[in-house]
C-alpha cells in the first residue's frame, strides 16, 4: 500500500516542470499524519542534483509534536541527514513522526547551494481499530468452534474521527483490551503491543457458552475512539444443522445426503435425529442396501462435522419434508420433491444425455444416433447403456442430472426390441440391481443398413420424453 501511493506521488511530481529560475531549491509536499503515527515521505528537488550527491538536511520546526527518522523501527530525531544520488529528484525516503495536539506543524530542509524550504505536516486524530472477520463490527459463532481471528489496526482519523487511511506506528504500543462477558468466551491475549514502524497486532476470541460479549480496546493517551471500528460484538449462539434439501427423488430410487453440523461434535459424539413427514412416500436409512424407514438416528463422531444417510423414495408424486434435530442445535428443515421413475437408453460411449436436454425448453431433435462396423464389431463389442433415474417433473426428459440408483430391496427388468433384428440384434432383457443405475448390455450388428433400438418401461415407471429409443447405422 505504502509503496503504490508513493508510486503515485512520483508519477505527478515527474510531471511537473522543475524551477528553472535563480538558486535551486526543495519543494516538499503537505501531507497529513495521525497522532502518535508515522508516514513515509521523499521531497522533491527543482533540479537534479549534482555528480557528486547532495547532502540534505531535514530538520524538524517542533521537536515535541514532529520528529524524523530514517527508518519506521527507530525512535525520530529532532534533524537527520539525506544523501541524494548523483542526477536524483528526489531524497530518500524518511520518516515523519506525529506527536501532540492536533493541526500544522512544519520542518526545514535545507543543503549547501540550495534555497531552503519549509513542508507542513497535519496532525490529525488517530485510533486503534477493532477489527473482527471480514472487518464487521459483529460475528457469530458457537460455543465449540475454533477461536476467532481478532485484529488491532492503528489510522489516521479526520476531524470527523472518520477513519482514513492505516499508519504505522511512531513507537511501540502496548494496549489492553475489554472483554464484557468473560463466560462468552476468551482472548488468547489481552493485552497487545504493536511495535513502532508496525499497524497491526492480533489475538483470537475463543467461544465457550452461549452469549454477548463485546470487545473493546481501553482508552489510551493520545488516541481517539473512532465512530467505526471502535468494537466488535461476538454473538456466541447454539449451533446449526444442515441437511440435503431441495432434491427430486423418484419412486423406488435413493438419493445420498449429509447433515453438515455447526461445530464439531462433542467428545461423546452427537445423536442427530432425522425424520420424514411422511414414511408411506420417504424413508431414511443409514446404509444404501438396506430398507430405511420414517425416523433415522444418526451418531456423529467426536470432532466430526458430517454424516452420511440415504433418503428412499417410496411416491412418485407431490412434496414432503424431512427434519433433523440433535441436542444443542438448532433443528433444519428441508423438502424434497417426488418424482416419476424412469428408465432411458444410449450407446454406452455416448453416456445419458447433458444436462441442456433437461434444462432447455425446446424440443429435442438429437436422436443421438450412433454407428456400427460389421468388421470391428467381430473384435469389439458394441455396448448399450441404460440409465435409472427420475423423469423431470417440468421437461419430463432425463439426464445426466437426474440419474439415480435403484433403492435397496428394488431390482427391474428392461426388455430391449431391434426394429431390425436382421440388421441389428440386441441382448434382452438387462436386469439392473439395487443400489445401481446403470446396466450395460451387447448390440450384435449382422447387416449393413438401420435399426431403431427401444426399451420398455417397467412397471410403475412412467415413460420419459426423450431416450427411449436409439437409431443405429452399420457399416461396412
Amino acid at each position: 500500500m505504502r509503496h503504490t501511493a508513493f508510486a503515485s506521488k512520483l508519477a505527478v511530481w515527474l510531471m511537473t516542470p522543475l524551477v528553472g529560475m535563480g538558486a535551486p531549491a526543495f519543494l516538499p509536499e503537505p501531507i497529513e499524519v495521525g497522532r502518535n503515527l508515522q508516514m513515509h515521505i521523499s521531497v522533491r528537488l527543482s533540479e537534479r542534483a549534482p555528480e557528486t550527491g547532495l547532502p540534505v538536511t531535514i530538520r524538524s520546526d517542533d521537536p515535541k509534536r514532529l520528529r524524523l527518522a530514517l527508518n519506521p523501527e527507530t525512535e525520530g530525531q529532532e534533524s537527520i541527514t539525506l544523501k541524494v544520488g548523483a542526477g536524483m529528484i528526489l531524497t530518500p525516503e524518511f520518516w515523519v513522526q506525529a506527536a501532540g495536539d492536533p493541526g500544522p506543524v512544519t520542518y526545514t530542509v535545507s543543503a549547501p547551494g540550495y534555497s531552503s524550504a519549509k513542508g507542513t505536516v497535519t496532525v490529525t486524530p488517530s485510533a486503534l481499530l477493532l477489527l473482527g472477520p471480514f472487518r464487521a463490527p459483529s460475528f457469530s459463532t458457537t460455543p465449540r468452534s475454533p477461536g476467532v481471528r481478532i485484529t488491532i489496526v492503528s489510522a489516521r482519523l479526520n476531524e470527523a474521527l472518520e477513519v482514513m487511511e492505516e499508519q504505522y506506528m511512531a513507537k511501540t504500543t502496548e494496549l489492553k483490551l475489554r472483554n464484557s462477558d468473560p463466560g462468552a468466551g476468551t482472548l488468547r491475549h489481552a493485552t497487545l503491543r504493536i511495535p513502532g514502524g508496525s499497524s497491526q497486532a492480533e489475538t483470537e476470541f475463543t467461544p465457550s457458552a452461549l452469549g454477548k460479549a463485546t470487545l473493546t480496546v481501553e482508552p489510551l493517551p493520545g488516541f481517539s475512539v473512532p465512530t467505526k471500528f471502535s468494537s466488535v460484538t461476538a454473538w456466541v449462539e447454539r449451533p446449526g444443522l444442515a441437511i440435503t434439501q431441495d432434491l427430486i427423488l423418484a419412486k423406488d430410487m435413493e438419493e445420498e445426503g449429509l447433515v453438515y453440523l455447526g461445530e464439531p461434535a462433542p467428545p461423546e459424539g452427537l445423536e442427530v435425529k432425522l425424520s420424514s413427514s411422511d414414511p408411506q412416500r420417504m424413508v431414511l436409512s443409514a446404509s444404501e442396501d438396506k430398507l430405511g424407514s420414517g425416523v433415522l438416528i444418526l451418531k456423529v463422531p467426536s470432532g466430526q462435522v458430517t454424516a452420511r444417510y440415504y433418503l428412499q423414495g417410496l411416491g412418485d408424486s407431490g412434496k414432503i419434508t424431512y427434519k433433523a434435530e440433535a441436542p444443542g442445535f438448532r433443528s433444519a428443515l428441508a423438502a424434497v420433491t417426488l418424482a416419476k421413475p424412469g428408465v432411458i437408453v444410449a450407446f454406452a460411449p455416448y453416456g445419458p444425455p447433458d444436462e441442456a436436454a433437461v434444462l432447455r425448453k425446446s424440443d429435442l431433435h438429437d436422436t443421438r444416433r450412433f454407428y456400427a462396423s460389421l468388421g470391428e464389431s467381430r473384435s469389439k463389442p458394441v455396448r448399450l447403456a441404460l440409465f435409472t433415474g427420475f423423469i423431470h417433473p417440468v421437461s419430463g426428459r432425463m439426464a445426466d442430472i437426474t440419474l439415480q440408483r435403484l433403492r435397496a430391496g428394488v431390482s427391474i427388468t428392461v426388455e430391449l426390441t431391434s426394429s431390425n433384428p436382421a440388421v441389428a440384434k440386441v441382448a434382452s432383457p438387462v436386469t439392473i440391481p439395487s443400489g445401481k443405475a446403470t446396466m450395460e448390455t451387447t448390440l450384435t450388428p449382422l447387416a449393413v443398413g438401420e435399426a431403431i433400438i427401444s426399451i420398455s418401461q417397467p412397471p410403475g415407471f412412467g415413460k420419459p420424453e426423450n431416450a427411449t429409443w436409439v437409431p443405429v447405422t452399420v457399416r461396412e
